[in-house]
């Protein structure tokens, strides 16, 4: 898969650098702003004529230290500049993965990876957060007072989610929350920036979950006025005007479960409300993205009543109550059977083979909570767990 890097600021050579064989002189020392990387010196000088026959100025430079060629849109100085630049190319779904990578004056990347470039553009790990990472490592304890005066400023943050697996990008969200308060702050989306906020408590913390479905959860704790430290170095990294926050993502294993706590269902009914369709999506999206996923839907409820169960009529409308919903008694049993098979038969419609999908009810069975307690709510709900992968 071509990696998609550097916007070139040096413009001079572009054109004919590309249709050239490339140089073996050491590439000058910069932030890049790559838009393909390639093991092969063909394939790179193809991508490069490529682009400028787009009217996308590119440059074609041979890191010599890795055997890399990198295909760039820009060389700059500005550390600032190459990653503003970065941001606004990926808007573009051509360079939706470029990434900025600092190359020093001995023609070293300060990035290593331990992942080999291929014949074709690959996404490299340390590029999924498009930020140079810098060598230095800021330490508290060499913080003085006055620097910590100066870090009083909201700090920009860039939320970087990536497969741990395959190294690629996650669209996901970020929850933001306040530990001391114990209440949420904001949900941010990830791979884009963030002034982190003021926590406003005692301990000045922030915690930081990324709980994307298909991936096991991921949680940071930060201090919010400083958030890099001994203790988070492994995942926060210092780029100079900026932050990164590395989320390194997981897939769901065999016996692993996920609530879908955003799949509504109406009340007394087996039919979800439209709303349902984003999560319900993402469900799908991961049961397409891994062929070798069974899974087993649990279907919860709230105690155990018996009363009436809507459910969809001949038309199977799985998010509407219409004139041929049907109605009938039941179990709350029942109704947690119906409403993880309503999840079943959504995935089946739209190409899920149904020997992939197992339902099992509990009705209420296994609460989460009280009842009749403040959180009782959350017992209504349906889980997915993972029986083969």
């Amino acid at each position: 898969m071509r990696i998609l890097s550097l916007v070139v600021l040096v413009v001079c050579r572009s054109f004919s650098y590309c249709y050239s064989q490339p140089q073996e002189a050491k590439l000058e020392a910069g932030y890049y702003l790559i838009v393909g990387a390639f093991a092969v010196e063909s394939n790179a000088v193809k991508y490069c004529a490529k682009l400028n026959q787009q009217k996308t100025i590119a440059s074609l430079g041979h890191l010599k230290s890795k055997g890399i060629y990198y295909v760039y849109t820009l060389i700059s100085q500005d550390k600032f500049v190459s990653i503003r630049r970065a941001a606004m190319l990926r808007q573009n779904p051509e360079f939706w993965d470029a990434w900025v990578k600092y190359i020093d004056e001995r023609n070293e990347e300060t990035i290593e990876s331990d992942q080999t470039v291929q014949n074709e553009p690959i996404l490299l790990k340390t590029d999924t957060s498009i930020l140079l990472h810098k060598q230095e490592v800021l330490s508290v304890a060499n913080t003085s007072a006055d620097s910590e005066a100066e870090i009083q400023e909201p700090i920009e943050i860039f939320l970087s989610l990536y497969n741990s697996t395959n190294d690629r990008v996650v669209d996901g969200k970020v929850k933001v929350i306040n530990p001391d308060k114990e209440h949420l702050i904001s949900e941010v989306q990830g791979n884009a920036y963030l002034n982190l906020p003021d926590p406003n408590n005692n301990s000045g913390k922030l915690i930081l979950i990324c709980d994307v479905l298909g991936y096991r959860k991921v949680q940071h704790e930060i201090i919010g006025k400083s958030p890099l430290t001994d203790s988070t170095a492994d995942f926060v990294k210092d780029i100079g005007s900026s932050l990164v926050i590395n989320f390194e993502l997981t897939q769901y294993q065999k016996g692993d479960i996920r609530s879908l706590y955003d799949v509504y269902f109406y009340n007394d009914a087996s039919i979800m409300r439209p709303e349902s369709k984003f999560e319900l999506n993402e469900l799908l999206a991961m049961m397409k993205g891994n062929l070798k996923y069974k899974i087993r839907l649990h279907g919860h409820t709230n105690g155990n009543f018996f009363g009436k169960i809507i459910r969809p009529g001949p038309s199977n409308n799985l998010f509407s109550i219409t004139k041929d919903s049907q109605s009938s008694l039941g179990s709350a049993k029942k109704l947690a059977y119906d409403r993880a098979t309503a999840i079943h038969d959504y995935l089946v419609s739209n190409g899920i083979t149904g020997d992939r999908i197992e339902v099992k009810s509990w009705g209420g069975k296994r609460p989460l909570y009280k009842k009749d307690g403040l959180n009782a709510r959350r017992n209504v709900r349906v889980e997915v767990e993972i029986v083969e992968n």
